[in-house]
């Protein structure tokens, strides 16, 4: 009868723990891997939370003068609203939504739902979510 030397995981020659600490390496790297192609996705707000000032533009009249609106941003919820006078738009709340980076089109967006991180169009005159430059600060609409 073999004296007992232990499971077999914990002995350190043969074919079979190195076949294990083989395998184990392959998920860890693929584990480390994994986490940083994730972290890589993750985006960083080009904004701190706080309250800005954001020029209004029309994406078909940019250069005409518009409003200034008062945005909060809060983790990635942004609250957009008019304090002034206005015949184009009301005082009080604009909008309202999380900020999403759009993947096709490389800009950040107002989106209210998750079928909306995956509109073909954004911005402008389209029927997607409302385009935000958070680096010029400046908020478009039609």
């Amino acid at each position: 009868m073999r004296a007992f030397a232990g499971p077999p995981l914990l002995r350190s020659s043969g074919p079979c723990w190195r076949r294990y600490v083989y395998w184990n390496m392959k998920e860890l790297i693929a584990i480390f891997l994994l986490t940083i192609s994730v972290n890589s996705l993750a985006q960083e707000l080009p904004l701190e939370d706080g309250e800005y000032k954001f020029q209004h533009k029309y994406a078909e009249h940019p250069s005409l003068d518009s409003l200034t609106f008062n945005v909060t941003i809060q983790g990635f919820n942004i609250i957009v609203s008019n304090s002034q006078p206005s015949t184009v738009w009301p005082q009080g709340v604009i909008e309202q939504g999380k900020l999403f980076l759009h993947s096709n089109s490389k800009q950040w967006i107002i989106i209210n739902n998750n079928d909306e991180k995956s509109a073909t169009e954004v911005g402008g005159c389209s029927d997607g979510p409302t385009v935000i430059d958070l680096v010029k600060k400046i908020y478009w609409s039609c």
